[in-house]
């Protein structure tokens, strides 16, 4: 399996709040800016590996704001230290004041990989002016039930800190191992996103029963859903019918199974762990939603 060369800075410098300060970049040449997007990456993803959508936004004359969340900075198990859903939150908190004093005016979208568009999409519940639209990127809003149930008998079995090995190819991973800890933190986003989409007593309330996504009023805001298939991670089922019941505001756009290249489906972040005309495809329907939106 080949292994490219990381992009982008490894160690973001921490803001006085002790969230890591975004790494910003603006198109060029300068043009008055109409958005700026957070770009958020997954769960021990290295966040250089977004370098291939940062670009595609910069080229798209969207300024970018590249978050690494606690405990990817390449610290192995002490960075890890504080990491969870609340620090993760606070990180979103952290970066978003910064992009919003960067380029004042200048409305703020998500684009969000697997854990970064969970946590952007449960930090938008409780705003009242949340992203003006959101990418996800094959969203962790929902686990797979193997890795669900694996991951509830764990917590039942091991430490919090027992650290597993990646499942990331090594050139692309943050750190060697990624503590039970964050995974159970990656759980507990899930679900309160799904409580958090409708009020409490709501007996449609996504992720019960067959109806995900029922009775949900928010988020409101458009959406591009990329839906990697068969895809090891996430429920893409809970995806497919969480853009039927919500509506409008979702487009749904399904990543067809890539042939083998050592990479997991889940890994989408650029055309060598998609393959190039399936990137190029993925590419022009984002661009398409960009421009219709």
């Amino acid at each position: 399996m080949p292994s490219p060369k990381k992009s982008g800075p490894a160690k973001p410098r921490n803001g006085p709040s002790g969230s890591p300060d975004p790494i910003l970049s603006e198109p060029s040449p300068k043009q008055a800016l109409g958005e700026a997007f957070l770009l958020i990456h997954g769960l021990n993803l290295h966040p250089g590996r977004m370098g291939a959508w940062r670009e595609v936004l910069l080229d798209r004359g969207c300024a970018v704001a590249l978050l690494c969340l606690t405990g990817h900075t390449g610290e192995g198990r002490q960075g890890w230290r504080g990491a969870g859903a609340e620090r993760w939150l606070a990180d979103i908190d952290h970066a978003y004041a910064v992009a919003s004093e960067k380029w004042p005016g200048v409305p703020v979208s998500l684009f969000g990989y697997s854990l970064g568009a969970l946590a952007g999409m449960v930090w938008s519940l409780k705003r009242e002016r949340p992203w003006r639209r959101a990418v996800l990127l094959a969203p962790a809003l929902r686990m797979h039930w193997i890795g669900s149930t694996l991951l509830a008998l764990g917590s039942r079995l091991l430490p919090h800190e027992f650290p597993f090995a990646s499942w990331t190819p090594r050139s692309y991973r943050a750190n060697a191992t990624v503590p039970l800890s964050a995974f159970l933190a990656v759980r507990e986003l899930s679900r309160r996103f799904q409580e958090g989409l409708t009020p409490p007593g709501d007996e449609d309330r996504p992720g019960r029963g067959n109806n995900p996504g029922a009775a949900a009023p928010r988020p409101d805001f458009p959406q591009f859903v990329i839906v990697p298939k068969g895809d090891e991670l996430i429920s893409t089922r809970y995806m497919t019918q969480y853009g039927k019941r919500i509506g409008p505001p979702v487009t749904l756009y399904t990543l067809r199974q890539k042939p083998f290249r050592g990479y997991p489906r889940h890994l989408v972040v650029n055309p060598q762990t998609v393959g190039q005309p399936q990137w190029n495809d993925l590419v022009g329907a984002l661009t398409d939603w960009l421009e219709a939106t």
